[in-house]
């Protein structure tokens, strides 16, 4: 077996991307005894081009995600900061389904805000949570586990908003009274649209097709108790594709071929909160309801995102 070292690496992240329903049946974990079983699930190739398999190991009481090589007993991990092997208690990730998963490259602010897609855990660790990484060193695919505390990893969420803001709700904007408005999110004919709570409203206010909408069924409101996490960053619609190759703007809902994202403008001195719509081309600006109509902008601040979670990633070969 070749040398191997640890690598600190961005990473892809392995997630399940069709009928959240029946996910769970889709996969499972085999006892693993030196035998590649016919439907084991390859993540990449070795030194040798040989392909590598996601294996999981039972350790100090803990389940941690590794490296299964062709013709070798044991799976290869990281612990502590070092690498171990064990051909203990040793399992190998399975699938006849194989076509419904997919590695998603990510970063690490960017892993939250992958809510479109169900993140396949691949480990567990006491107040962590654990999931699959890979990252391909000159033809060398290298795995590993992806850690995050069980805080970090869910620094924001989206309730269900029934008239009561939350205390944790996150304010955008400021209405005409001077009282904060908060990010909300309705679903739409199957999509999801960000747009503008009130203090006292059980509403979102949202723009669609150009049209004004307001909508109290299948309503979220944005919730976090790291504001901090969160900036609003001046921009144009000419610069938010340029902007998003070095920020994490923050997704608010989705649209088929679109990037969705959070934004806000001033209109009659007051703070509204919208949507912008970006193709990988262009984007339109933001599109506000204020007093019932539609407002275009293309001077605007957009929502960024800047997670404080630490996560460690970390493969052997």
């Amino acid at each position: 077996m070749e040398k191997r070292t640890l690598l600190y690496l961005f990473l892809l992240c392995f997630v399940y991307t069709l009928d959240a329903k029946s996910y769970i049946e889709d996969y499972c974990w085999r006892d693993y005894d030196g035998t590649i079983p016919t439907d084991a699930m390859a993540h990449g190739l070795d030194s040798q081009g040989k392909p590598v398999y996601v294996g999981q190991a039972l350790y100090q009481d803990k389940l941690i995600p590794g490296q299964i090589y062709t013709n070798d007993r044991n799976v290869y991990f990281e612990w502590n900061g070092e690498e171990i092997s064990t051909y203990k208690n040793v399992k190998i990730l399975c699938s006849k389904h194989a076509d419904k998963f997919e590695w998603v490259q990510t970063t690490k602010n960017k892993i939250v805000l992958l809510v479109n897609k169900i993140l396949i855990k691949g480990g567990y660790e006491s107040q962590y949570t654990t999931y699959i990484g890979r990252k391909e060193v000159n033809g060398v695919t290298y795995l590993g586990k992806i850690v995050c505390s069980t805080d970090d990893c869910f620094e924001y969420c989206w309730r269900d908003y029934v008239g009561i803001i939350p205390e944790d709700a996150f304010a955008g904007g400021m209405d005409k009274r001077g009282k904060p408005t908060y990010i909300g999110q309705a679903l739409h004919e199957d999509k999801l649209i960000p747009g503008q709570i009130f203090v006292n409203d059980d509403k979102v206010h949202f723009e669609w097709a150009f049209e004004a909408y307001a909508k109290s069924e299948n309503v979220k409101i944005l919730c976090t108790e790291r504001p901090g996490a969160f900036e609003w960053i001046d921009t144009t619609n000419e610069d938010v594709n340029d902007l998003a190759l070095n920020e994490t703007l923050f997704y608010g809902g989705f649209e088929p071929n679109h990037f969705t994202y959070i934004g806000r403008a001033l209109a009659d001195g007051v703070t509204n909160v919208g949507k912008i719509t970006c193709t990988l081309d262009s984007c339109l600006g933001i599109l506000i309801t204020h007093n019932d109509e539609i407002n275009l902008h293309q001077v605007f601040q957009i929502l960024a995102y800047n997670s404080t979670m630490s996560i460690d990633f970390r493969s052997s070969e």
